[in-house]
């Protein structure tokens, strides 16, 4: 998941614990970004995190999009 414009990438961070958009063209944080399997598991988890406010409005894209 990243943002309309691709600049950040929604990561799992160790410290401090909790999601981030961190900058995508940082190969480290796409290293980091959010995965997951299929796009349906995908979709429906980035629907709870958009109902229960945690991010706002994001693109799902395939990572390797994001690698320049």
């Amino acid at each position: 998941m990243c943002t309309k414009d691709r600049s950040k990438v929604l990561c799992v961070e160790k410290e401090p614990k909790g999601l981030q958009l961190l900058d995508a063209g940082e190969k480290e944080n796409l290293n980091k970004a959010l995965c997951l399997r299929g796009v349906t598991a995908i979709k429906s988890f980035y629907l709870r995190l958009k109902e229960k406010k945690f991010v706002e409005e994001l693109d799902i894209v395939d990572i390797q999009e994001l690698y320049r």
